[in-house]
């Protein structure tokens, strides 16, 4: 209980979709985008697709997606990223996650 006057602010989990482009498969990314996703409270996944992009699917805090799309702009230190593109979606567009994985391609 907190005290009288004093509200809980719960932040809404939102939903995201980021795609990531350029030099990224291949340089431990996915591993990047994992350590630094569990830093920041999110879960989800990230996954290698057949086109050369990274995908990663993310639950948590607005600000904190965000954060973590920031990180993926400079990426590990063999990355050579073109693009991080961050789409929000639905609640109904996406399984929950308890954790972070990793998804095989």
């Amino acid at each position: 209980m907190l005290g009288e006057g004093k509200y809980e602010v719960m932040e809404i989990v939102k939903n995201a979709r980021v795609i990531v482009t350029g030099k990224v498969q291949g340089v431990f990314f996915r591993d990047f985008a994992k350590q630094n996703a569990n830093k920041l409270s999110l879960t989800g996944y990230a996954k290698n697709l057949k086109d050369g992009t990274l995908e990663l699917v993310l639950q948590g805090e607005e600000g904190k997606i965000l954060k973590l799309a920031t990180l993926c702009k400079s990426g590990p230190i063999f990355a050579k990223v073109e693009s991080v593109n961050t789409e929000f979606l639905g609640c109904d567009d996406i399984e929950e996650f308890e954790f972070f994985d990793i998804r095989p391609t």
